[in-house]
């Protein structure tokens, strides 16, 4: 059978790997760092474990759809994995009051009403788009791959979601203007970072999701889940190459084939290769020739196309924090200078769900900030390490203060023990510019769905989530349509993957 190598261990490329085995194809995966996994990561720090990705997981409701059906094939879920379902997204707090993100729709709606009936129009409108936005899906076969038949299908199937899209091309800033209450204004324009240019669609989705049931946590978190992926892949006879990373791709350009060459000066031959890195190493591999101009002009629009990176502060908490909400988010009095810059409040996540995360009696809680861009931590760790630590330990002690201020009850109980920075995800996972997810969405995002292929190499197919801004877990099934193009190539029966 032909072979396929695949550049990175990523969950893109894990499930590419796991469909290629599946439909008969030798497969190699090569990954740079010691472990798979990618972004999904997770790290152990003074006997706490960090999360560093899992939030929710789009596509643990097991209702045949593309996502969930794709985690089951996978191995990333299964019957035996618990789901832990929270009973609320999170807490928001802003100007004297306090709203409750409940998995009850109704319960949301019945606070905002009791806190502003003047507001009683708009919010029945939200909660109708939040309803609405129940199971959004992905397509399960690639779409370029399509008959005719087939595309107008999909378009029927999700013209609804296309004409609420329409309705909610606005930012949150714009949205949040059409409410009269303030604690309602700053949830819409806040609750969603990195700042309020974001689409509003990404609050109405995210939170619509979470109320449905398409969006909760597998039990065990990032590591865990990677850890089925892999041994799933392996079961298969799958090859996996660790600590192993792609030095360069060399194109034939006779053929207009590529081949990878290892760091080591080895070259691999295969008959495909599938690129699941970060598109930017990518076309680094390949040299200057083969850049993508739809990716570079998203990377020269920050305004339009901000990176989501930020700098994730990891507490361990002398605490059960079994009184305090999971997740919880406040603004504050007055804005917090912090990486030379000003935020208006905090968001907090602990993972008091999980036993093994901590210690008994004590708490993990994490505390991403979007403040302190790249540049900063570029600039400041070529002043020397000692300065790069100084600003992380400063940092982490602003947030302590600030926290122990809202809640006094962690007066005294907070130690940070871990800060990641963009410069720790570009080092560990080769994210652009320490961005965690592709181009966040801003309502004046246009959308780009790439069909991951590179004009002038004939064997090369591109998986992750960079395809789809603006990305996250869920574009793994990136993986799968690369492989049903090989098979479809290969005259096979690509519509079976």
């Amino acid at each position: 059978m032909k072979k396929i190598v695949i550049i990175g261990a990523g969950v893109s490329g894990l499930t590419a790997g796991i469909y290629a085995k599946k439909a008969g194809f030798d497969v190699e995966i090569y990954e740079k760092h010691f472990m798979a996994g990618g972004e999904c990561a997770g790290w152990d720090r003074e006997g706490y474990h960090i999360d560093g990705c899992i939030h929710w997981l789009t596509g643990t409701k097991n209702d045949g759809g593309a996502f969930n059906t794709m985690w089951r094939e996978t191995g990333a879920l299964g019957d035996d994995v618990e789901i832990v379902k929270h009973d609320s997204f999170g807490a928001f707090e802003a100007c004297g009051s306090r709203i409750d993100m409940s998995r009850d729709l109704s319960e949301f709606k019945s606070q905002l009403l009791s806190l502003s009936p003047e507001d009683r129009e708009e919010i029945e409108i939200l909660c109708e788009f939040l309803e609405q936005f129940s199971g959004v899906d992905a397509p399960k076969n690639a779409v370029d791959l399509m008959s005719l038949r087939e595309l107008f299908g999909l378009l029927k199937t999700s013209g609804r979601l296309f004409k609420l899209m329409k309705k909610l091309k606005m930012s949150t800033r714009e949205y949040s203007q059409r409410f009269k209450n303030p604690t309602i204004q700053a949830l819409i324009r806040y609750w969603l970072p990195p700042n309020d240019d974001m689409s509003v669609s990404s609050f109405i989705a995210s939170y619509g999701s979470f109320i449905n049931g398409y969006a909760d946590v597998p039990r065990g978190g990032s590591v865990k889940m990677v850890e089925r992926m892999r041994d799933k892949f392996l079961s298969l006879g799958g090859e996996l190459f660790l600590s192993t990373p792609v030095e360069t791709m060399e194109v034939n350009v006779k053929d207009k084939k590529a081949q990878i060459v290892l760091k080591d000066g080895c070259k691999v031959d295969a008959d495909y290769i599938i690129a699941s890195c970060d598109v930017h190493i990518t076309f680094k591999l390949l040299g200057k020739k083969y850049n993508e101009k739809k990716f570079e002009l998203r990377d020269n629009n920050a305004n339009d196309y901000p990176l989501m990176n930020s700098v994730l502060h990891s507490f361990a908490v002398d605490y059960d924090m079994k009184n305090l909400p999971q997740s919880f988010t406040f603004l504050a009095d007055e804005r917090v200078e912090i990486y030379d810059e000003k935020i208006g409040g905090l968001s907090y996540k602990c993972y008091n769900h999980e036993p093994s995360f901590a210690p008994k009696d004590k708490s993990i809680m994490q505390v991403n900030i979007f403040a302190g861009s790249y540049d900063y931590w570029k600039n400041l760790k070529e002043l020397g390490i000692d300065e790069y630590k100084q600003a992380k330990q400063a940092g982490g002690e602003i947030i302590i203060k600030a926290l122990e201020d809202k809640l006094p009850i962690l007066k005294g109980k907070l130690r940070l023990i871990d800060v990641a920075t963009p410069l720790t995800f570009e080092r560990y996972c080769g994210a652009y510019k320490g961005s965690w997810m592709s181009w966040g969405k801003t309502h004046k995002s246009k959308t780009l769905m790439h069909n991951g292929r590179v004009k002038g190499i004939k064997n090369l197919f591109l998986a992750g989530q960079w395809l789809m801004p603006p990305g996250g877990l869920p574009l793994a099934i990136s993986g799968k349509w690369a492989v049903q193009k090989i098979a479809k190539k290969e005259k096979l029966d690509w519509r079976k993957i």
